[in-house]
Formats: C-alpha cells, structure tokens, sequence
C-alpha cells in the first residue's frame, strides 16, 4: 500500500498550503504576470530590433554570447522571487530547493525524461542519427538549458506559483491545472514576437503546442512531488529540451 502511495500521491510537503492564504495566492499571479511582461519584452528586444546582430559583434564566442543575453533576463526573472521568499520569510526549501536525496532526485530526473524521450533515442540507437554538438559543446548547451531555461521555469511555476496558487484555489488538482494554463500562456508573449502573430492568431494556430504545455505541467508536478526536491524536474526538463534539440 505504502509503495502504491508512493507513486499516486501529489503532495507539497515543503509548503503548507494554509501558511501563505488568499495574498501568497494573488502574489503568485502578479509574480506570473510580470515574469509575462518581462519574457514579452525580451521577445521584442530579440526579434523587433537588431539588437542581438549588434551585440553579437562583440562576441565571437557563442557561449559567451547566450551568457550576456540570458544572464539578465534570468535574474530578472527570480529576483522578486527571492524578495517575495524573503519579505515573507520563507526559505529555499519552500519552493523546492533542498540538498536532501540529491542523488535520488538526479535518478528520478533522467528516468523522467524518458516517457518524452524514448523515441527520440531509439532512433538514434537504431538509425543512427547524429548529435548535432562535439566535444565540450555537449556539456555547455546542456548546462545553459538546465541554468536559463529549466531552473527558473521550475522555480517559477512548480516551485512557487503552484504551491501558493492554493491559498486561492483549495482544490489541488485544478490548482495544478490553472497553473498548467499559465505555463502554457507564459510561453505564448515570446513566440508570437518570434513568429510575429497576434496573441489570438498564435493561440488559434498553436492550441495542440499550448495542451502538450499544460501536459507537461501536470507531468512536471508529478514528478516534483515524489520526493518534492526540484532538481528532479529540472532535470528531466532539461534532458527533454536538449534531446528535442540537439538529436536529429
């Protein structure tokens, strides 16, 4: 009973969802809406100016570049969420951020990765498709995805809005399924910039893309909550993002 306890529960053991109340709520919609203003901007900066072809002259070293690029937006990003923690005297630990059963949570994240990323594989294995970076260049696109991409979308959203959305929504399952939509609806300010739509015409041309987002929030809950260490979702959200990308 207590192993099949183990793999159906979904609970948030780092944060009581009583301690924060209907504000810790309204916090994490505003925090969501401006980490939506912040990520629309930076879409407009990259894709309606030239500022990144002007930027990338000083650097001719591409990693260097994705540093300069990504390292603002990243502390823009978790900066209020840092204050938010500590104007209300939480601790990392509430959203997450534990040493406790690190290597456990590192070997959840990989086999986590793999219901996104097994078919991907066996066409590698058996095909022999080809890994589109060499070298030191595996383990540095690796590690600005785990660091830009995956760390501040898990703190963000599983680890601090969906926690907190529950002093305004009690029932935890649809609380898990608001805080997919917004998941979704974050990811939309950027790619209509990238693809210049609408947010109407985007969202009518990419609705499936916007389901498998809201899937992947719950998925991502999921696997938090088994032993609510974050890392294991970054993990795997890193590894799926990289496998997507970089095996052909």
């Amino acid at each position: 009973m207590s192993r099949m306890r183990y793999f159906t529960k979904v609970e948030f053991y780092n944060y009581r969802a009583d301690s924060g109340g209907e504000k810790a709520g309204y916090y994490a919609l505003i925090f969501f809406v401006y980490n939506a203003l912040i990520i629309y901007l930076f879409g407009l900066l990259m894709y309606k100016t030239d500022f990144l072809e002007r930027a990338r002259l000083y650097y001719s070293n591409e990693h260097l570049f994705k540093l300069a690029i990504y390292s603002p937006i990243f502390i823009l990003e978790l900066a209020p969420l840092l204050f938010l923690l500590r104007s209300k005297k939480e601790n990392l630990q509430s959203i997450g951020l534990t040493t406790s059963n690190t290597a456990i949570s590192i070997l959840l994240g990989i086999v986590g990765a793999i219901p996104f990323t097994y078919q991907i594989i066996l066409d590698f294995i058996l095909h022999k498709k080809e890994i589109q970076l060499e070298g030191a260049n595996l383990w540095v696109e690796f590690l600005i995805l785990f660091i830009f991409t995956a760390l501040p979308e898990e703190l963000m959203f599983r680890g601090y809005i969906q926690t907190r959305i529950t002093g305004l929504i009690k029932n935890k399952y649809l609380a898990i399924v608001v805080v997919g939509l917004l998941f979704a609806l974050m990811h939309i300010p950027f790619q209509m910039s990238m693809v210049n739509m609408t947010f109407m015409d985007y969202l009518i041309t990419n609705w499936v893309y916007m389901i498998q987002l809201m899937v992947m929030h719950i998925y991502f809950v999921y696997l938090y909550t088994r032993n609510n260490n974050i890392l294991v979702p970054i993990i795997s959200h890193t590894l799926i993002d990289y496998i997507q990308l970089y095996i052909k």
